[in-house]
């Protein structure tokens, strides 16, 4: 009777050592609203235990295990802090987990009604409404906002058809840092442009367009699941400049 008691006693213990199971650590997140979850330390443990699972079996395919982007993929580096869309924080233009949790829940372009589709980068090719001669000078003028050496008087030229005719500064602003509210690059940073920087590329991109698909996620994972890959990300760039 006591080597009984002495082995349940210790299963029992073992049990305790294991921590809370998965179902346990969801439930507690899926009745937490999930940015309060990062002021509740066992809470935050759970998230970012169960988020690395839910992130490894559902996003690294496209965003890498590591969470930088994968080039052949044309996503995002998660961990850079450089974020294309703001959240709902600006004042200081800083994201909160229920930012990403939004990005998660409904995606981006993903046909969702609720997800994030106010820009696409439209095809500007000849059929549209720049020539050849055009678009290449627009490039140069991309360049030459990324801070790249350029033909100053081809860079010139591009300006006025960023401006005038090509109209690129209705989303990418005048100055063409971009405009987090509909999601459009950052001209003047490059390592976050997700179809490649180079000459060509950019190219391409004018004439062609580029319309990027996150899929929507609250049809596939629990609210538990999608707050713990919202912090688990969030996390992955925590202390960066947002």
């Amino acid at each position: 009777m006591k080597f009984v008691l002495s082995v349940l006693g210790a299963a029992l213990l073992l049990a305790g050592c294991n921590g809370p199971s998965r179902e346990t650590m969801l439930k507690g997140l899926e009745s937490t609203p999930v940015n309060d979850i990062l002021a509740k330390p066992e809470l935050h443990r759970d998230a970012d235990a169960v988020g690395k699972a839910v992130f490894v079996d559902n996003c690294a395919s496209c965003h890498g295990a590591d969470l930088k982007g994968l080039d052949d993929k044309h996503t995002p580096d998660l961990t850079d802090g450089k974020w294309l869309y703001w959240g709902d924080d600006l004042e200081r233009y800083r994201m909160h987990p229920a930012d990403i949790e939004k990005t998660i829940l409904y995606g981006i372009r993903s046909g969702d009604p609720k997800s994030r589709n106010l820009a696409v980068m439209p095809a500007k090719g000849e059929d549209a409404n720049l020539t050849p001669a055009e678009i290449d000078q627009t490039a140069e003028y991309i360049l030459q906002l990324s801070g790249r050496p350029v033909d100053a008087a081809k860079a010139k030229q591009g300006q006025r058809v960023f401006a005038d005719k090509g109209e690129c500064w209705d989303c990418h602003l005048p100055d063409g840092t971009g405009d987090g509210a509909l999601g459009s690059a950052n001209l003047a940073q490059p390592d976050t442009w997700l179809y490649g920087s180079d000459r060509a590329s950019i190219v391409r991109t004018l004439t062609e367009g580029r319309q990027g698909v996150c899929p929507a996620f609250h049809d596939k994972l629990t609210a538990g699941e999608i707050k713990a890959a919202a912090i688990y990300v969030h996390d992955a760039a925590a202390g960066l400049d947002f």
